[in-house]
């Protein structure tokens, strides 16, 4: 639970993260714009507090400009991604998006005010990449390492694609669990094809089950 909760909660926070001028290092972007966003938050603090329900538009606000959503969809569905249809590659990032922005949203209503301690980006050879570390304090004074991986996009500037807690990529444990569910829902047809596309459409469904619980 507890790597749930600082997964998920930096991750919350990193998702107001801001195409900064080119002055500003790595560093100043996190710290600021994360400070901004607990600021925010604090205003709000009675009013979510009196209807939780206002906190998931906020979230929803805050965190769908900050991460490739589809990048993440794709990373986390593997080769399966190559033989899904648009349709229901749609339908796999619309669901996924809905299900990381509601698991932040709960979350961040039990452990509102974390304390985060920001390291130094290192940058790839090319520049199209960055890491930025973090380290999440718990109440015991423990370090918590939180490492957000992100590319440049072409117009959309730096985006959030993954996020490492204590070393556990959040693609490499979704890719298991969607790999499990689309075999959970492939059927015994004899075409290959037929077998995916039912998983596929299994996966949706399963995702989909989640947000409609969760809302």
């Amino acid at each position: 639970m507890r790597k749930v909760y600082y997964g998920l909660v930096a991750g919350l926070l990193a998702a107001w993260f801001n195409l900064a001028p080119a002055a500003e290092s790595g560093h100043q972007v996190v710290k600021r714009t994360v400070d901004n966003a607990l600021a925010q938050l604090a205003k709000r603090q009675t009013e979510i507090a009196a209807d939780p329900g206002l906190l998931y538009p906020l979230i929803q606000h805050t965190v769908v400009p900050a991460f490739d959503f589809e990048r993440i969809t794709r990373s986390a569905m593997g080769p399966f991604w190559r033989q899904a249809t648009q349709p229901q590659r749609d339908q796999l990032v619309q669901a996924f998006q809905t299900l990381l922005v509601r698991s932040y949203a709960q979350t961040l209503l039990l452990y509102p005010d974390p304390n985060i301690a920001y390291l130094p980006v290192r940058f790839s050879k090319d520049q199209q990449k960055m890491l930025a570390p973090t380290q999440v304090i718990d109440l015991q004074g423990q370090a918590i390492p939180v490492n957000y991986r992100l590319h440049r996009h072409a117009e959309r500037g730096w985006l959030i694609y993954d996020v490492v807690v204590e070393g556990v990529s959040l693609i490499t444990n979704y890719r298991s669990t969607f790999k499990s569910l689309i075999r959970q829902g492939a059927g015994k047809s004899r075409d290959r094809s037929t077998r995916i596309a039912h998983g596929i459409d299994h996966l949706i469904q399963s995702l989909q089950a989640k947000n409609q619980a969760a809302s």
